[in-house]
């Protein structure tokens, strides 16, 4: 539901200026409420991300409001020496398609 939330200006659950606190980051640094932010000229504004694990399964979230666009990767196993890489390359390549799809 947080992801649905952040691609939509205007939703019945949470006023936009509630919605962007939890995703201002700290001071000085690049975390906010459990979201790594960022900003990289693809994205043409902030990303959110968020990597986790129960040990068995992992998850990696990229979220570009900017675009309306989340791109998100789960499995059904964890290595940590290698799932997090696989995770990361995964959604470099279908944000990579993305942009191409969309000449942006």
């Amino acid at each position: 539901k947080f992801i649905s939330l952040q691609l939509t200006e205007e939703n019945p659950i949470l006023d936009k200026k509630y919605l962007n606190k939890l995703i201002e980051p700290v001071s000085g640094h690049f975390y906010a409420a459990g979201w790594g932010v960022a900003e990289y000229p693809w994205s043409k504004g902030i990303t959110l991300n968020h990597c986790g694990s129960n040990e068995i399964w992992y998850a990696s979230v990229l979220i570009t409001p900017t675009l309306d666009r989340a791109f998100v990767v789960a499995t059904n196993s964890c290595d940590f020496s290698s799932t997090p890489d696989v995770c990361l390359k995964i959604t470099n390549k279908m944000i990579i398609k993305e942009l191409k799809l969309n000449n942006r």
